[in-house]
């Protein structure tokens, strides 16, 4: 009788053994399918973040090395419009954003009140100094300036969104984005203006150069907040996320130059084709011998992807530990059980030995036996593994949502405690900070490729037969007495 035959003989005779190997290899195969589409499910999400946040490096200047009159270091550059974009022209990257921050005031813009405007309603006006100071704050709001406007962050990760006109541009000059919280409170539309300028009432008269320096700002686009923000009677105007004011960085290069002020841009973003490449393409970039690196800082934009990744990982860790500890106690049980059916075969190897059979036929009979319980348990484990998997990411996306930090709330007495032990400052920028209600969608749904089930098939037939071929030496060279 040839060994296919008596291992299926044994098989159908050895019942309760059989459908035990079984049931363990099922399940062996359930566990590294599951992982294996739970890990590579985590692994597509974290990738497409990194794409969505962490798409861009920054250049910024050194200051620290430049020192306060940059005009004296030789060899620097500034990191203006020329320097971004000989940078920016290096093979990988697709966009280069040059970015300014600033505050300006408008008497013909009203924003959202808060702190700034209680402080206003308390102050005496025969108090001049005080009252027009009070006063500037309660008409500034915070600028942003951009190449393109769709590249600023709050715009790339989905806490504004752009819902009438369009996206500022590198050609634009003297526009804006305002919110539509504020669109409505003023009667505006997408084609009106308004008069914005600086004071150095708001900076302790330390600008007076920027004093009074104005534009007449056009409206081409009206967003709306997403994001959620937890806004307290401690929240100034300027940190309320409607009140922010997108424009073009004409308008603050512009109000550089009125002022005889330097021309440069705090931060370049260059946004490349593929994230993967972003480390090569840097470390390429700082090659370049037309570049004085030794002025510049570079680095991964990867403060937002950090945020809503560091779940991800965590959970990616979690499961793959938890998948190797479960694959290895399967494989012990597995190990044992093939151990223990084969140390009660010792009369039937003896019995096969007399009737002429050679040591290598008889482990044939061994390894096919587990090669057929394996590759039958494969079926089954193959079939329900992608939707206890699908069923599992449900889990999995709700742990990861729990994980997320929502901007925390305080206490009136909190806050008071951090006002005289320092920390108010760090506490008002954890309740402000912007916070989206939407949990991470996780795909789990991408299905076995042939390669993962061939190669998962490979290695539990692989585990089969070294098992059976360790514990079967001893056995095969057992004396037949």
């Amino acid at each position: 009788m040839t060994p296919p035959k008596r291992a299926l003989l044994y098989i159908c005779r050895k019942k309760k053994f059989s459908i035990l190997l079984f049931l363990l290899l099922a399940l062996l195969f359930s566990a590294c399918l599951m992982g294996i589409i739970m890990v590579r499910g985590l692994e597509d999400t974290q990738s497409t973040l990194r794409r969505t946040f962490a798409g861009s490096f920054y250049v910024s200047t050194n200051w620290g090395i430049v020192g306060t009159q940059p005009e004296t270091v030789s060899g620097f550059e500034f990191l203006d419009d020329e320097m971004a974009a000989q940078i920016g022209d290096f093979e990988g990257i697709a966009a280069v954003n040059a970015t300014s921050y600033d505050y300006f005031c408008s008497d013909e813009l009203q924003t959202i009140p808060n702190l700034f405007a209680s402080i206003l309603a308390d102050t005496n006006p025969a108090d001049k100094e005080n009252y027009d100071k009070a006063l500037a704050f309660s008409k500034m709001s915070s600028y942003s300036f951009n190449s393109y406007s769709e590249l600023a962050t709050e715009f790339r990760t989905g806490q504004f969104i752009l819902t009438e006109g369009r996206h500022i541009t590198p050609d634009d000059v003297h526009v804006v984005l305002i919110s539509d919280e504020v669109a409505e409170k003023n009667d505006l539309a997408v084609g009106d203006s308004f008069y914005a300028y600086q004071t150095s009432a708001t900076s302790g008269g330390n600008f007076s150069n920027y004093d009074g320096i104005g534009f007449d700002l056009e409206i081409i686009g009206i967003y709306h907040v997403e994001a959620s923000q937890k806004i307290t009677k401690y929240t100034n105007e300027t940190d309320i996320a409607a009140n922010k004011i997108f424009a073009d960085i004409r308008t603050k290069v512009e109000t550089q130059q009125l002022a005889n002020d330097y021309v440069y841009y705090p931060f370049v973003y260059f946004f490349v084709d593929d994230p993967a490449h972003i480390d090569e393409i840097m470390a390429a970039e700082q090659e370049r011998d037309d570049i004085p690196w030794e002025y510049y800082l570079i680095g991964v934009d990867e403060s937002e992807y950090s945020t809503v990744a560091e779940p991800l990982r965590s959970m990616h860790t979690t499961i793959l530990v938890i998948t190797c500890i479960v694959v290895a106690v399967l494989l012990i049980l597995l190990y044992l059980v093939l151990r223990m059916s084969l140390q009660s075969r010792k009369q039937e190897t003896k019995i096969y030995r007399c009737l002429g059979y050679s040591k290598r036929n008889i482990w044939g009979q061994f390894v096919i036996e587990g090669a057929l319980l394996a590759l039958l348990a494969f079926i089954p484990a193959a079939a329900l593994a992608p939707p206890c998997t699908a069923a599992m990411g449900e889990v999995v996306e709700n742990i990861v949502a729990a994980q997320s930090e929502e901007p925390p709330e305080y206490s009136e007495a909190e806050i008071a405690a951090a006002m005289r032990d320092g920390s108010f400052v760090n506490m008002m920028e954890d309740m402000q900070k912007l916070y989206l209600d939407e949990p991470v969608e996780i795909d789990m749904d991408t299905g076995l490729t042939l390669p993962v089930v061939l190669a998962s098939m490979a290695a539990g037939l692989a585990a089969v037969v070294l098992f059976v071929s360790i514990q079967s030496r001893e056995l095969l060279n057992a004396g037949l007495r």
